[in-house]
């Protein structure tokens, strides 16, 4: 049974190898993003606070004077007083461009498309593979079978006697380059093994989400969250935006507002997003559901109080991008995102290695038996006297007296 895994290991290793070398690198440096865009794009990010800002009314009508021609999904208010506005454009499902503004001198900092960096770059090879809704499709098949690949390596590698345990655990480097290889191999690769098969798992979640999410509430007997199609009469005029972030703000004083949806249709409430502590990205917001045109809380989520369910569908995303654990879990994902590529480099190296070593074999010339012979394990028949060692120079060893050809000659 464990040579079968064995082989099942080596060929999916093999086939998929390139694929978890590539989704561990670019997942170790999208851990830090945010960092990274704050490092490199400071004049888009940061702003110096001048008095009160724009409100969002003014900054909307700026973006939109700005001529872009695509519909404003959302914006994102600075984490900080000292960070800019962004908004987020984009047609039907994901936003593809990002506007940075300044509230305090209401003007744009600049354009970027979303994968226009190399950051964004990373990402879209790391969601979908630069194909795609096809791409995503693809990327959580692979995350599936990467998980056989895992576990069948913790298989392959799992002690049968406790006296292998000291073995295993051990990297030797006396015993041959090809045992060396062995060794590091299974080091890198039950040291890693449960965190790999925790990212595989919930990043196989993400190109599932509606069917996952849909279980996880039933399991956990959720509803799930209302969906809102508002009445509307013709020539019916929305209320400002800053009139509706003070009405989330009266049903829902705690907190400091974060992020704002806009209706893309007539018929679609606003979604305000609040924050209740600082810096923690799981477990810490409330959405406030809001009518545009009555000002009417719709709804108000508090995701403190969820069910398992759907903390747990949250929790999914803010395991795999580092989120949850902060920054201690950025930096675990470092050194685990390059213990793919580094089990990629062992095991080819173990399979060019045995490789090699069936061909050294194959081309040596084998011994004939005798019919009849049973040959043991070291190439002598079961039973049989080993031949005494020679010295150098010297013939044959004279047999013993009575036997062989002194014998015979007694007898002739």
């Amino acid at each position: 049974m464990r040579r079968w895994v064995r082989r099942v290991h080596c060929w999916l290793g093999l086939a998929l190898g390139a694929y978890m070398a590539t989704m561990g690198l670019t997942g170790a440096v999208l851990a830090f993003e945010d960092e990274i865009n704050a490092t490199f794009h400071q004049e888009l990010l940061q702003v110096t606070p001048r008095g009160a800002t724009c409100g969002v009314d003014a900054a909307l009508a700026a973006v939109r004077r700005a001529g872009t021609g695509l519909p404003i999904r959302a914006l994102r208010f600075g984490a900080a007083p000292t960070s800019s506005w962004e908004f987020r454009l984009g047609g039907p499902g994901i936003y593809t461009h990002r506007v940075f503004f300044d509230p305090f001198l209401a003007r744009i900092l600049g354009f970027r498309r979303r994968d226009g960096t190399p950051i964004g770059f990373l990402r879209k090879l790391h969601i979908r593979w630069l194909a795609g809704a096809a791409g995503y499709a693809w990327n959580g098949y692979g995350a599936l079978v990467a998980v056989v690949l895992v576990i069948s390596g913790l298989v392959v590698w799992f002690p049968i006697r406790r006296s292998q345990w000291s073995v295993r655990l051990a990297v030797r480097r006396d015993r041959g380059r090809k045992r060396f290889l062995f060794d590091l191999h299974n080091t890198i690769g039950y040291a890693s093994a449960a965190l790999l098969l925790l990212l595989l798992i919930t990043g196989a979640t993400f190109p599932f989400r509606p069917v996952v999410k849909e279980a996880l509430y039933g399991w956990s007997n959720a509803r799930p969250e209302p969906q809102f199609r508002l009445r509307v009469s013709p020539g019916t005029l929305q209320l400002p935006y800053e009139l509706l972030l003070g009405r989330a703000t009266q049903a829902a004083p705690e907190g400091k507002a974060i992020a704002l949806t806009l209706p893309q249709k007539a018929d679609e409430p606003v979604v305000i997003r609040k924050e209740l502590r600082e810096g923690r990205r799981w477990g810490n917001h409330l959405l406030v559901t809001l009518n545009p045109y009555t000002g009417q809380v719709l709804h108000l989520q508090d995701t403190r109080r969820s069910a398992f369910g759907p903390r747990l569908v949250a929790m999914l995303l803010s395991l795999h991008a580092g989120y949850w654990g902060a920054p201690v879990l950025q930096w675990v994902y470092i050194p685990l995102g390059l213990a793919p590529a580094a089990l990629l480099v062992t095991g080819l190296m173990k399979w060019s290695a045995h490789r090699r070593s069936r061909r050294t074999l194959a081309g040596q010339p084998s011994v004939p038996e005798r019919p009849g012979r049973q040959v043991g394990p070291r190439g002598r028949s079961p039973g049989a006297v080993p031949c005494p060692d020679r010295s150098p120079g010297q013939g044959a060893p004279s047999p013993p007296p009575g036997t062989g050809s002194e014998s015979g000659k007694g007898r002739d």
